[in-house]
């Protein structure tokens, strides 16, 4: 996978419709529910999920901005940093910039 696949595929699941639903694996302890708290950001709502992980709608408390949240499920962690990276290496008005990194999340620029 190169670097546009990896954006295009963080910019199809930024850009999802917001379910309400619990996302995850079923068999997954760790899911991610509203208010749970994640470093910084407070989680409000799933938007989508992938192979990858989750992402979230949740309020950097710090700031008190919306963003957008990847959480990282599994072991992708070289992948997770090649994608940051890559995104972060971009400056172009239609792809998000990133925000801030975890050990397990990406904090990106939430749009609608």
């Amino acid at each position: 996978m190169d670097n546009r696949d990896i954006l295009t595929t963080s910019a199809r699941a930024i850009s999802g419709g917001e379910s309400g639903q619990l996302i995850g694996d079923k068999d997954d302890s760790n899911r991610h529910r509203h208010g749970d708290r994640l470093g910084p950001y407070e989680i409000l709502v799933p938007i989508g999920s992938g192979g990858m992980g989750e992402v979230w709608k949740a309020r950097d408390t710090r700031l008190g901005r919306i963003v957008a949240i990847k959480i990282l499920k599994g072991q992708h962690t070289t992948r997770f940093e090649q994608e940051a990276h890559a995104v972060a290496a971009l400056n172009h008005p239609n792809i998000c910039q990133i925000y801030d990194t975890g050990p397990d999340y990406l904090a990106r620029i939430y749009r609608r």
